[in-house]
């Protein structure tokens, strides 16, 4: 049976306050970015193309686009959880790009509902009001943005911990909870890799508790048929959640689960290792980093005392735990704690470069520290000024506990609140250049009485972009979409979506192409090209200084003797960054300087078009 009673939890309507109060942000922000219009691009563009393939006939069977594999063979996040999860909002709300945001939110406020509605199983209004200041902590940390952005690392943030306090009351013999923890776990793995390893230690503690469970009380049948019945219901539940991913690996031409598997199994790049998984651990443990919102990490800045002192604290009320009477405190220390392990191994094991959302888990275990340590010093007070015989001091501290976790729980919200009603979704730049040519160029093919072409074309959507890759021509093809244009993309491209938009040139009528920066000018003296729209963010003050700028950089590389790269640095500026030769000793100066001219550049903007013409149309 779980060991808190119905009278020890929280009444439901305080519950409901407290998780409308959490909710305030959430709506702030959403108003927020509902104007002006948001152009998706990328990968939020491609999030949204596999959320409307949900209902169709060829579902998503994995997750997004990864950085794995090899550019013709190309790995995803293990499975599309997210995209189902985002469908029906997204879907109801009409499925605009300000719907992908309302899902998103919806995703966000349903998790904060969740670990609220655990936290009041498994104590009173304090245990709830407790977790919602961690909640609203995490609100400032992460920013306006993340709850309400259905990026994949973004997503989980708010499930991660309904994954904590599920396996929490998995110890407490509350098994009630089992299936949503379960669905979040999923959520978590699913959507972003970097939750597996967490997600799976911490599945391994649940399922060892079950089974000592099962065998110790194996005698007691109404007990076994209790267990029988939510855990088996919880394993069905999640075999139904995998499977999709395991469809996929068993049916699909490139089986994703195995290339993940041989990704990290057999990964060719450096670790980060022990000392500085340690580093990174004790950075986003510090509470005041959590509270401020500072949470943009450097290398070589990431000396944190007070996330340190806060693990130390930690550790000493884990220690105390042991000679109180409440086991739930046991049982928190010991997921917290399992979890401190787990995310100490996934910091170290990181493999290439470190961003920031590949631990913006880390945050939130940060959070429950502080819970945990909290509401132990607060059982150790409670248990000192017990024994002394006296009722009084006892009453006065549990009338002051809540009170001090409410207060706490406003004191953060109103400045997440307060930064909600500025949010913008980001990526400006290319929100702008895309809004300024998508509608025109689609309102000009609907127009269009050329043959293939208006309504009833079938379009083949492809790119000339050396500045942001695939970013903005991915984007056209969601607008497209969403207009109602039949709209495809050859075939290499659409591995980063469902096979159900791969199109060749011959089962299109017409090619639409979106042109980014130098290659603007080469397709519009392209033979057989009709320009639809065009845009260019810089003033001619702008676009004189960024010729400036391109001339200064390849009087440099000239004057070092790579003539060869002179002519790339319009055409292809990655390729010159990427140069071999530009990252010797001897170079290091010329690089930062051709680095810092081509993004003083980049900041200027670029121009940007898109043109149509027949099918084999290439310049």
């Amino acid at each position: 049976m779980a060991s808190t009673s119905p009278r020890s939890r929280c009444h439901p309507a305080v519950l409901a306050l407290v998780v409308a109060g959490l909710a305030i942000p959430l709506v702030v922000t959403l108003v927020a970015v509902h104007e002006p219009r948001w152009f998706p691009n990328g990968d939020m563009a491609m999030i949204e193309m596999n959320v409307h393939d949900v209902a169709g006939s060829r579902p998503p069977l994995v997750g997004l686009l990864g950085r794995f594999g090899t550019p013709g063979n190309p790995g995803h996040h293990p499975g599309p959880l997210g995209f189902f999860s985002l469908w029906p909002v997204y879907t109801l709300a009409g499925g605009g790009s300000w719907a992908l945001h309302l899902s998103g939110g919806f995703l966000s406020a349903l998790a904060v509902a969740g670990t609220c509605w655990i936290a009041s199983r498994r104590g009173g209004a304090a245990l709830v009001l407790g977790v919602a200041a961690a909640l609203a902590a995490l609100m400032v940390a992460y920013g306006p943005v993340i709850p309400v952005t259905p990026w994949n690392p973004y997503q989980p943030v708010f499930w991660w911990p309904v994954v904590l306090l599920g396996v929490w009351s998995v110890l407490e013999d509350d098994l009630v909870v089992l299936p949503l923890a379960v669905f979040a776990a999923s959520l978590c793995a699913q959507t972003h890799i970097s939750y597996v390893g967490l997600v799976g230690g911490l599945g391994l503690l649940a399922a060892a508790v079950l089974i000592v469970r099962a065998v110790r009380r194996r005698s007691d049948r109404d007990e076994l048929r209790r267990l029988a019945l939510w855990a088996g219901g919880s394993v069905a539940l999640g075999c139904v959640l995998w499977l999709p991913p395991v469809a996929q690996q068993i049916f699909g031409a490139r089986p994703n689960l195995s290339l993940l598997f041989d990704e990290f199994s057999r990964s060719t790049e450096p670790a980060l290792g022990l000392r500085t998984g340690l580093e990174l651990m004790a950075a986003h443990l510090d509470p005041v980093r959590l509270v401020t919102g500072h949470t943009t990490l450097a290398f070589g800045r990431l000396r944190a005392p007070t996330g340190i002192a806060s693990v130390l604290a930690w550790a000493a009320a884990a220690a105390v735990s042991l000679r109180l009477p409440d086991r739930r405190l046991r049982h928190l220390h010991t997921v917290i704690g399992t979890s401190l392990l787990l995310g100490l191994v996934s910091a170290s094991t990181i493999h290439g470069p470190f961003w920031d959302y590949l631990m913006l888990w880390a945050w939130a275990l940060g959070a429950f520290v502080l819970v945990a340590t909290g509401w132990t010093a607060v059982a150790a007070a409670r248990a000192v000024v017990a024994g002394r015989g006296t009722a009084r001091p006892v009453r006065a501290l549990n009338r002051a506990v809540p009170i001090a976790a409410a207060v706490s729980v406003v004191a953060l919200t109103v400045p997440a609140t307060i930064r909600a009603a500025d949010a913008n979704p980001g990526a400006q730049q290319a929100n702008r250049l895309l809004g300024g040519v998508a509608p025109d160029a689609i309102a000009a093919l609907k127009r269009s009485d050329t043959a293939g072409r208006g309504r009833d074309g079938r379009y083949l959507v492809d790119w000339d972009d050396p500045v942001t890759m695939f970013n903005l021509g991915i984007g056209l093809m969601n607008e497209m979409r969403r207009s109602g244009l039949d709209v495809g993309i050859v075939a290499p491209r659409a591995l980063s979506l469902s096979n159900r938009w791969a199109r060749s040139r011959a089962e299109a009528t017409a090619v639409v192409n979106l042109s980014v920066g130098p290659a603007v000018s080469r397709w519009r003296s392209c033979p057989g090209a009709t320009e639809l729209a065009a845009y260019d963010p810089r003033t001619p003050a702008q676009r004189a200084k960024s010729d400036r700028l391109y001339r200064r950089v390849q009087a440099e590389l000239a004057g070092a003797g790579l003539t060869d790269l002179v002519p790339l640095v319009r055409v292809k500026p990655r390729t010159v960054m990427r140069d071999p030769r530009l990252a010797t000793p001897d170079r290091a100066d010329l690089l930062a300087r051709v680095f810092l001219t081509l993004k003083a550049d980049a900041d200027l903007g670029f121009p940007v078009a898109v043109f149509t013409g027949p099918p084999d149309l290439t310049c």
